[in-house]
């Protein structure tokens, strides 16, 4: 116990706890940022946390308590034995009692660490708060996450986020140290030796192992910056462009010059259009309008297709909204600037979608009138849209392109069911879907990796520079001063483009469920995006099949029970065809429910054609979802006499 206290040598005991109240924090730093990479990078016994302790993960409970006392208990406990080690040498009963001119010093020495320490704190809260603010949801750039961000004057602000902020840092540093001397020296003179003998070797222990953390942070900094700087390389070199925000707007552009007027004069007819159906229409029919537009397993009601085409399609603003898209679309004018990729406004991505589920209402109207004439125009302006957005690498674009392109696929089945089209119309159509569905295989979820990857290694960089955040405190103003959390966002950047570099060319591997950092909100999105070109590729197959099954049917003049001709092998399925249908078929039908104020699915049998996938859950269930997974049969159908 006497060993522990210090008890023959109280200054020397002193000096100790005060340079344990700095190895603490840098401990404690250097635990989190090991926790971090080896434990959240690799996704161990994160559950815990969120799905509570259950009997088949009592070893992952332990070692989770055990994590407790080592991140949390132990450094509490090592900070206060420091503190008590240094108050106790400063004003436990020496030979002496401490004078005014010790008292002072003393203070003096507390205030200056304390300040230091204060400052520091200050820095890396704000650093901190806008880092996490932005990860945690808030994208508006120049937008404060918080409200303690807010209350700073505009000068300070202004310093913290520019150069000056080097100059806050330094000076947190300097006092810090000068805090430290000073009390120092106080220690020895209460102690009556040298301020040499303080620097005992428990002392130069504790600094010498600070300074090992150091320089090994600064070398797996710089480790993981050569395969950050490698896995960029594998991404750049495979898509032919840099990973940069300009080459991204290069890529968009294609050539032509972006038109911001023409997108506002979408928005201003799309208002104008939503207006007037609003004017005009019941609660029940714009429940249903956004119910069941661009539900191609369903039968809409008779009443309810005739009461929507009178308010929403036959009307003059539903014309002028239709005659923007009759010609190839501008690209949208957007901001890309470095830096700030993840604030970019997307304002034509809003209206592409609502035009395909207009033009898909305009094709059953005219496969009802027999009108081909309309059915292509209708048709041309969803192609307008898909070429569209097919020159974007936003994911949240591709995936908006895919759900059009499935729209158009839906569409077309109801074109070819009805007949329409000659035969020259028919095999040009399956050229256009075997061009696009070796589009999805060779070009499309690569741009898409590539368009994430490039997004989000700019939201990092962007953040790490503070640019998001008006008065922030960028992290890169510390990394110097805590090397530790430095190697913490190069590896995290590391492994999030190398996971995504790997799916360049081949498949996504399933990534860990409980990741941290940007893998965790980006690689099982990029993933799902996988998911669904497979899916768009059986869309376009499924268009091929019902063309052949078309042709079949307009040579021997009925729908053949069985088609003799081959369908295109279900991808779902390697090794075996789509399957077809022909007769009466399951499919739900609308039914409005007014004690739910809502449209209930009703399954009832009609007679048609249908072609399909197994879907992704490789179960044959008869071409008909059966539960909102999404997961399962992918079909084409349409009604025959």
């Amino acid at each position: 116990m006497g060993k522990l206290s210090f008890s023959d040598s109280k200054a020397k005991g002193g000096f100790f706890g005060l340079t344990l109240l700095f190895l603490v924090p840098w401990l404690l730093v250097t635990l989190w940022s090991l926790y971090f990479v080896c434990l959240g990078l690799t996704g161990h016994f994160m559950d815990l946390a969120f799905r509570g302790v259950n009997i088949h993960v009592i070893g992952e409970t332990a070692i989770a308590i055990l994590q407790g006392i080592v991140l949390f208990l132990l450094p509490l406990l090592g900070y206060l034995y420091g503190l008590w080690l240094t108050a106790y040498g400063l004003f436990a009963s020496h030979a002496t009692l401490p004078g005014k001119r010790l008292w002072g010093k003393s203070a003096g020495g507390m205030a200056t660490l304390l300040l230091g320490a204060s400052l520091l704190v200050f820095l890396y809260r704000r650093a901190f708060a806008s880092f996490l603010g932005l990860f945690g949801g808030n994208w508006t750039l120049k937008n404060p996450p918080g409200p303690e961000l807010m209350n700073l004057p505009t000068i300070l602000k202004t310093m913290l986020n520019g150069p000056w902020c080097l100059i806050f840092v330094v000076l947190a540093v300097a006092l810090l140290a000068v805090g430290y001397l000073a009390l120092g020296k106080v220690l020895a003179e209460r102690g009556k030796v040298s301020f040499a003998q303080l620097w005992t070797k428990g002392v130069r222990a504790q600094w010498y192992a600070m300074l090992a953390i150091y320089v090994a942070s600064l070398c797996l900094t710089g480790w993981a910056a050569f395969g950050l700087h490698d896995a960029r390389q594998e991404i750049a070199s495979a898509v032919g462009r840099p990973m940069t925000a300009q080459a991204m707007e290069e890529y968009y552009c294609d050539g032509q010059v972006p038109d911001g007027e023409f997108w506002q004069r979408v928005a201003k007819a799309y208002e104008a259009w939503e207006t007037a159906i609003r004017r005009n229409i019941s609660k029940e029919g714009w429940a249903f309008f956004f119910e069941q537009r661009d539900s191609v397993q369903s039968e809409i009601p008779v009443e309810l297709v005739k009461s929507w085409r009178e308010v929403g399609l036959d009307i003059p603003e539903a014309e002028a909204f239709e005659a923007l898209f009759d010609e190839p679309l501008p690209p949208d004018a957007r901001n890309y600037t470095e830096g700030f990729l993840v604030g970019m406004r997307l304002p034509g991505l809003e209206f592409s979608r609502k035009i395909c589920r207009l033009e898909f209402w305009r094709v059953r109207m005219a496969v009802v009138d027999n009108d081909f004439a309309v059915a292509q125009a209708a048709l041309n302006r969803m192609r307008n849209v898909c070429d569209r957005l097919a020159h974007d690498n936003f994911q949240i674009c591709a995936a908006a392109w895919g759900s059009c392109e499935a729209m158009r696929c839906e569409a077309l089945a109801q074109v070819i069911g009805a007949g329409m089209g000659n035969e020259e119309w028919l095999k040009g159509l399956d050229g256009e879907m075997a061009d696009l569905e070796k589009s999805v295989e060779e070009v499309r979820l690569n741009t898409v990796i590539y368009g994430e990857a490039t997004m989000w290694a700019d939201v990092a960089d962007g953040s790490w520079n503070g640019k998001y955040v008006d008065g922030a405190v960028p992290m890169n103003a510390l990394k110097w001063l805590t090397p530790q959390l430095w190697w913490c966002f190069v590896r995290d950047k590391e492994v999030f483009t190398k996971a995504v570099a790997e799916g360049v060319d081949k498949p996504l591997a399933e990534s860990k469920p409980y990741q941290l950092g940007l893998v965790a909100s980006v690689l099982p999105a990029l993933q799902s995006s996988e998911r669904k070109w497979l899916e768009l590729k059986t869309s376009f197959r499924l268009v091929r099949a019902l063309i052949a099954i078309e042709l079949e049917k307009r040579r021997i003049g009925d729908w053949p029970s069985q088609p003799d001709v081959e369908l295109p092998e279900d991808p779902f399925a390697p090794g075996s065809p789509l399957r077809f249908q022909y007769g009466e078929l399951e499919i739900y039908r609308p039914v409005w429910n007014d004690e739910m104020n809502y449209f209930n699915k009703r399954t009832e049998t009609v007679k048609g054609v249908r072609v399909y996938s197994v879907g992704r859950n490789r179960v044959d269930d008869s071409g008909i979802p059966r539960n909102s997974s999404y997961s399962d049969d992918l079909a084409l159908w349409f009604p025959v006499p």
